[in-house]
């Protein structure tokens, strides 16, 4: 429970299903979309990630911490 005096502070958590970041265009609204929902935690799916597209992320998550599973 939250103690008299003390605002409560949510969580946003949203999870996205990028299909591919190989598209300039794809990261730009990827990045987009991430500052705009100002989350605090965020799970992107791929079921294909190559190296191109680890390096993407890392360059989208710049200033975040980001991991992923293979």
């Amino acid at each position: 429970s939250v103690g008299a005096g003390h605002p409560r502070k949510w969580m946003k958590i949203v999870t996205w299903n990028v299909k591919g970041l190989g598209l300039p265009s794809r990261r730009r609204r990827l990045r987009q979309g991430l500052s705009r929902l100002k989350a605090s935690v965020v799970a992107l799916q791929e079921t294909k990630l190559g190296q191109t597209d680890k390096i993407s992320l890392k360059m989208i998550a710049r200033g975040h911490n980001a991991w992923w599973a293979e």
